[in-house]
């Protein structure tokens, strides 16, 4: 396995995608507890 086959591995199984939604879900989540 070499660089070309983990980039497309990555591209096929649409990682980058996976990871832009958790940090997007991440952003706008509202926090439980909030400090006074």
């Amino acid at each position: 396995m070499n660089t070309n086959d983990a980039k497309e591995y990555l591209t096929r199984r649409e990682i980058p995608q996976l990871f832009e939604s958790l940090l997007t879900g991440f952003r706008f989540s509202k926090p439980l507890v909030v400090r006074d």
